[in-house]
Formats: C-alpha cells, structure tokens, sequence
C-alpha cells in the first residue's frame, strides 16, 4: 500500500485527476521568473526537447528555467505522490526517508533546483495540510552544476523557500558547487562537501540525478567514470539514489544501460525492485494557466553494504 493513499492527496495537488503543484513552489517559481524578466517568456510557446537541455552559459540556464522547470517540478511531485500507484516503493522509501530525522542530499546535476525543490516542498505542503506530521526534519543539501547561474539561482531559491519550510518542521542547508560530470575531479571534490567528514556507515544519504539524459545518452562513457567515483561512496550504511526522467523510449534505453553498468561495475549498489514503464500523466501549467500531458520515468538504486571497509 502506498503511504498516501490516492483519496488523502489534498484537492490541491491531486484533482480530477489532475496534478497542481503546491502553492508556495508555484509562488516561489513566479517570483523568480519575475526577478529575471523570463515571466512574458515562460507564457510562450515550449521548444522541442532539442532546443533545450540546459548547458553552461547563462541564456541556456534560464531558457530552461523559463520553459523546464514546472515540468521537471511536476514529474518529481507526481513520483511522491504516486496517485496512480506505480512507484509504490520509490514513493514509500522517498517519504520515509523525507519523514524525521537528518538527510543528506547529493543533486546532481541540479540546475535551478526543481528536483530537490519539489520533493521538498511537496512534502513540505503535506505537512501543512495535515497528511504528514511534523516531526523534525533536517536536510543537507549539495548541488553540483557546470552552470554558475543555475547554482546561483539553486541557492537563491533553496533561501527563498526556507522560511515556509521552517514552518513546517523542515530545516534546511544548501550549498551548491561547480561540477563538470566530464571532470571526475569535480565530482571527487563534490562528493568531498556532500559527505563532509560524516561516519559513512550513519545516516540517510539521497543522491539525485534528474532530466539529465538529454546530456548523457550521447557521451555516456565520458560521464560513467563520475558516476563511478559517486557510486563507490555510495559503499556502506542507508545509500539510495534514485533516477527521475521524462519517459521517453531514449531515457528508457539510458537507465536500463545505467542499471546494467551498476551490475557490472559496482556489485553492492542494485537496482531496487522491477524496472516500471514510463508513466503519462495530466498537469497543470501555473504560469501558462492550461493543462499538460507529462511522462515519468524512475528508477532507484539501493546500497546493499552494510559493513565498513577501511579501503573505501
């Protein structure tokens, strides 16, 4: 069974079987849009997929932000609240791992932030409606980006939204570094401030990896020794990553390639549960006020390790 179950979703996220985003996210995204003059620019028309996967200079940064990040927001939102109960597991391991205590959250790559954001304000609002309770939750949070405006805004907007989150039993740190996922030094460095001295065999480490396909389905092998070095420090104690992407039939072909790589290369870090299909699923647009089709794609991996090892 799901944590949630379908029927105490609040009628504000989940209606008609449509999905909302919460109402201080929506409010935090116009904010900024507004702040960056992109409000005129994310009521037009969205390019295609080709014309916007992000990139390291300023105009990439905020064209995604403007035309991507509702979309990314909502897929992240529709996984934890699972109203179709489809990610059963993933949704159940999320808000456990989201219910008390600390959290330390590696979000890779992280762009403006709509992964981490939504899973946290979306627990956040769950919260405040009374679903979840409030019991005290603190999360580290690490981003790694090439773009030096997506960590300016990822760090902007974690600030922005922190007060609300507070409110709700949720405190937060945020950093956000440069991370060039060609560069296995970034990545070394990265992993160094997210694990920052902490016992490795204590603790619920998250790492996220979200919409990054577009990016690595064509240069997979120039990123796997990156995610290589993530998943080695992934050895011991409560380690998950999980893996959130549009459901196309190219993301799909990637994570299973991701999943094979993992079995053969890092023997303790294993797919969790059966690989699901791609969801379809209806949302609504808060700045361009209509509703959208969105796909989702998922898929968890767990550390199996529970002992410690001096070499690592």
């Amino acid at each position: 069974m799901p944590i949630i179950p379908e029927q105490q979703i609040p009628t504000h996220l989940w209606s008609n079987a449509v999905l909302h985003l919460p109402k201080e996210l929506v409010r935090l995204y116009q904010k900024n849009l507004e702040d960056e003059g992109l409000l005129d620019e994310a009521c037009k028309r969205t390019p295609s997929d080709s014309e916007l996967i992000g990139g390291s200079s300023d105009e990439e940064t905020m064209a995604h932000f403007a035309h991507r990040f509702a979309a990314s927001c909502a897929r992240v939102e529709y996984l934890i609240l699972d109203p179709s109960s489809k990610f059963q597991e993933e949704s159940s391991d999320i808000l456990t791992l989201l219910s008390e205590g600390q959290v330390s959250i590696l979000d890779v790559p992280c762009g403006c932030g709509a992964a981490v954001l939504s899973m946290i304000a979306t627990v956040a609002d769950l919260r405040q409606s009374g679903v979840l309770p409030k019991l005290p939750l603190n999360v580290d949070i690490v981003g790694g980006d090439i773009s030096p405006k997506a960590a300016e805004m990822y760090q902007k907007q974690l600030a922005e939204i922190s007060e609300w989150l507070t409110a709700q039993g949720i405190h937060l740190t945020r950093k956000a570094e440069f991370w060039d996922a060609k560069r296995p030094t970034t990545t070394a460095q990265l992993v160094d401030v997210w694990l920052d001295g902490r016992p490795r065999a204590s603790g619920q480490y998250l790492v996220v990896v979200a919409a990054f396909g577009g990016a690595m389905k064509s240069q997979f092998n120039d990123f796997s020794r990156t995610f290589n070095h993530v998943a080695e420090r992934l050895y011991q104690g409560s380690r998950t990553l999980l893996w959130v992407e549009p459901g196309m039939t190219s993301s799909e072909k990637l994570l299973d390639k991701v999943a094979d790589w993992f079995r053969d290369k890092i023997s303790w870090l294993k797919p969790k549960g059966e690989p699901q299909p791609s969801i379809r699923f209806d949302w609504f647009h808060p700045i361009k006020a209509f509703e959208l089709h969105g796909t989702i794609l998922v898929r968890e991996f767990r550390s199996t390790q529970e002992t410690t090892d001096a070499r690592l």
